[in-house]
């Protein structure tokens, strides 16, 4: 009998999560705890995606978009107002009138991920960001834990969910057949320099500020405007290089030092070697053992060489 009862013991230790942050997302999941623990079985047999899986899951509490009625309202008329084409200023002027008049400040409902996320949208994230990485040789300096980090995100923000990567498919093929090159300038610069450069000829329009830009935008809707401010540039480079395995992270500075007013820009991440950011060549590495180095070399579609002006960079709004 007590021979059973500590077999008992075992096997129901053996079942239990024992990531303290796995469990804490599982429980604060409430009714979706079975949405996100289906991922978990899904992956059962998969031990590298398994692990993908928990940390999107024990990193999800605190991520949310925003939702209700009044904020689908807003969004669906947001997006009609881009896909008309006015000009900035005007489109600018009805999107702040929508919000003032839909009271969006008041009535905008946060929708936690961990409460609200479905087991379909997790998986079919999952296997393409794996695809992306296993499948293209631009990114073969990725490890597992910078690919979690910058290729395996679901969102960049508080944006409304979508299968943005399904969007994403057939854009920017010639970088498909990129070979890995090694090097001072590895092909995870060479592929982002070609969709910077692809971005730079769709999206020419001006920088304005909402009035409202605490309300992220989508890929969908992003990808359909030629202007906003170099956030939502930043935003847009992110999902698009993400999109297409090219590992790249969102930078920002809240405050210039000389003037009133930040920026973000996009930062692609190569490994292995260290690059100046001043003339792009390789510093001396050491002869003893080398560690991996996460790296920077900053682009975004308004790239940072091109606001920075005798060394000071120009007035832009964040």
């Amino acid at each position: 009998m007590r021979t059973f009862f500590f077999f008992l013991l075992i096997l129901s230790a053996g079942c239990r999560h024992t990531d303290p942050d796995l469990e804490n997302a599982l429980r604060q999941a409430g009714e979706n705890r079975s949405q996100l623990e289906q991922v978990l079985d899904h992956y059962r047999n998969d031990s590298l995606k398994y692990k993908a899986a928990c940390f999107l899951i024990a990193n999800m509490p605190g991520h949310y978009s925003y939702g209700g009625e009044v904020l689908d309202a807003y969004y669906f008329s947001v997006d009609s107002l881009f896909r008309i084409g006015a000009p900035c200023e005007q489109t600018n002027r009805q999107i702040d009138e929508l919000a003032q008049n839909l009271q969006i400040s008041r009535y905008a409902k946060i929708i936690e991920d961990v409460k609200t996320i479905t087991a379909e949208y997790l998986i079919d994230n999952i296997d393409r960001a794996f695809d992306d990485w296993q499948n293209k040789e631009i990114n073969e300096h990725v490890d597992f834990e910078h690919f979690c980090e910058y290729l395996l995100p679901y969102r960049i923000s508080n944006e409304p969910l979508e299968y943005w990567r399904d969007m994403l498919s057939g854009k920017y093929r010639e970088i498909e057949d990129m070979g890995y090159i090694d090097g001072d300038r590895p092909s995870a610069y060479w592929a982002c320099s070609v969709v910077n450069d692809r971005l730079r000829e769709t999206h020419r329009g001006s920088v304005f500020r909402l009035h409202h830009s605490f309300l992220p935008l989508n890929y969908s809707t992003l990808n359909i405007i030629n202007y906003g401010t170099c956030k939502e540039y930043a935003h847009l480079a992110t999902f698009a290089m993400r999109g297409k395995g090219i590992p790249v992270a969102i930078d920002f500075t809240p405050q210039w030092a000389h003037i009133s007013s930040g920026h973000y820009w996009n930062s692609v991440i190569l490994l292995f070697i260290r690059m100046s950011l001043q003339n792009i060549r390789p510093l001396p590495m050491s002869k003893s053992k080398c560690s991996v180095l996460p790296v920077k070399k900053e682009i975004s579609p308004i790239s940072v060489s091109s606001t920075i002006k005798n060394g000071s960079p120009s007035i832009l709004p964040h």
